[in-house]
């Protein structure tokens, strides 16, 4: 029979053993738990969202360049609904949330992640995920991806995209600051640029507005055109001495006036190269010039009750810093302060009775929309493409007609449902507009009178 102090000793031994036995069962359970707390949550699935929008995913984020980066619109309460109704009015194909960024291409060097990377809550609803540390949750409208537009036919020639080049900063001599563009758009550094003569296009440029600016301004034409920072326009003679050829990849920033296509990008010009054509185009107009005159336009089917023609006027339908828009319009009782126009070189330019020194000039007419003009500072040149026409189906004496691109019947007037029914000239009126309705139209011949 074992001694009590035998039996002391097996018991604390026990006791020793248990304990031990103990401590690494909690040892093991804290590694275990602890293992179990780091294992991410589940990600939030995004709620219903808009038709023709779909997620893809988290994406990684810069500072520069943004991975969206065409408009970023801060919210105090953000969501995923808000970014994407944001995104959507504006008209960008996809829309992103960490702040609330929109654009048509997700720019370089934004990649996919997996989607535990994007774990931060939306302000606005807890509910749901607003991307991460410079991450991104992604979605996508289901709009066409915007394109580098390769070539611009025009009556004359065609324009030929050549190449995306570098944009060089230049600095002053005298001031040692950077000189991007200055009011006049030329300086004494202007040699260092791509291009070196920029023209202020009010809305931002497009590749059919800049070619056509280069080929209107009165220090051209230029046979070379660039887009460049979403919105700028350049023209020159030659390339600079220092201009650099880089991927297309670095010229994929977004237009901002058509989201369609890529307009250069920071520092990045996309250059266009004019090609005259061999032979000239054949000859519809009667003269690009006309002094003074106003406009009418006569209905092609009158109404039995109603007049064979009204009067048209020039109307200002938006105003913002050194910037006025106005369209033509048949509205007998709006009022208007440019009682005449002219045509120089197959651009129109309205004249304000109140104010004398201001250059007004037309811009590209596009499909569903009314003719308008603009009135900047600094000026811009204006669209060439109008003049008048004489139509041999005229009897003898009538007024010319006018013509856009040599057509004379790609106009109508257009009831307004967005403007109390104003009656507006539309050129080429097409379906599922905002504020023009096919069934509203009434199409319509503009005579020039200059009596």
């Amino acid at each position: 029979m074992p001694s009590s102090s035998s039996l002391f000793k097996l018991s604390a031994s026990a006791a020793f053993k248990t304990l031990l036995l103990l401590s690494v069962f909690n040892h093991l359970s804290s590694h275990f738990t602890a293992f179990a707390q780091d294992e991410p949550e589940p990600v939030p699935e995004p709620p219903d969202l808009p038709e023709g929008w779909t997620a893809l995913g988290c994406y990684t984020d810069t500072a520069a360049p943004r991975t969206l980066g065409a408009q970023v619109s801060v919210h105090a309460a953000m969501t995923i609904e808000r970014c994407i109704a944001t995104c959507d009015a504006a008209d960008y194909k996809y829309a992103g949330l960490e702040f609330g960024n929109c654009d048509s291409v997700i720019q370089l060097p934004g990649a996919q992640v997996d989607d535990t990377e994007c774990t931060m809550t939306c302000t606005g609803d807890a509910t749901q995920t607003c991307g991460g540390p410079s991450r991104l949750n992604v979605f996508d409208s289901g709009r066409p991806a915007p394109e580098i537009v390769q070539a611009l036919e025009v009556d004359t020639g065609v324009w030929n995209y050549d190449a995306c080049y570098t944009c060089v900063l230049v600095f002053s001599s005298t001031s040692h600051r950077a000189v991007l563009m200055s009011h006049s758009f030329n300086s004494d550094t202007a040699a260092g640029r791509t291009l070196s003569f920029g023209i202020n296009i009010p809305g931002g440029a497009t590749v059919e507005s800049c070619t056509a600016a280069c080929s209107a301004s009165s220090s051209g034409p230029f046979p070379l055109s660039g887009v460049e920072n979403r919105n700028e326009c350049w023209c020159g003679q030659a390339l600079g001495e220092t201009a650099e050829v880089v991927d297309d990849t670095a010229c994929r920033g977004v237009c901002t006036a058509d989201h369609s296509q890529f307009c250069g990008n920071a520092n990045r010009i996309a250059v266009y190269a004019f090609t005259p054509s061999a032979e000239p185009p054949i000859a519809v107009c009667n003269t690009p010039t006309v002094a003074n005159f106003t406009l009418v336009a006569e209905y092609k089917e009158p109404a039995e009750e109603g007049p064979a023609s009204v009067n048209l006027k020039v109307l200002a339908v938006e105003m913002a810093s050194n910037v006025v828009w106005t369209i033509i319009s048949a509205c007998a009782n709006c009022c208007s302060e440019w009682p005449a126009l002219s045509m120089q070189n197959s651009v129109i330019f309205p004249h304000s009775q109140v104010v004398g020194t201001q250059i007004m000039s037309s811009t590209r007419p596009r499909d569903g929309e009314s003719p308008a003009f603009v009135a900047s500072v600094p000026a811009f040149p204006g669209f060439q493409a109008f003049c008048s026409v004489a139509d041999e189906t005229d009897p003898e004496g009538s007024p010319s007609r006018l013509a856009f691109g040599g057509v004379t019947d790609s106009f109508a007037l257009c009831t307004n449902n967005s403007a109390n029914a104003r009656v507006d000239l539309v050129y080429k009126p097409r379906a599922n507009h905002p504020h023009y309705s096919l069934e509203e139209c009434a199409e319509v011949d503009v005579k020039l009178i200059t009596e």
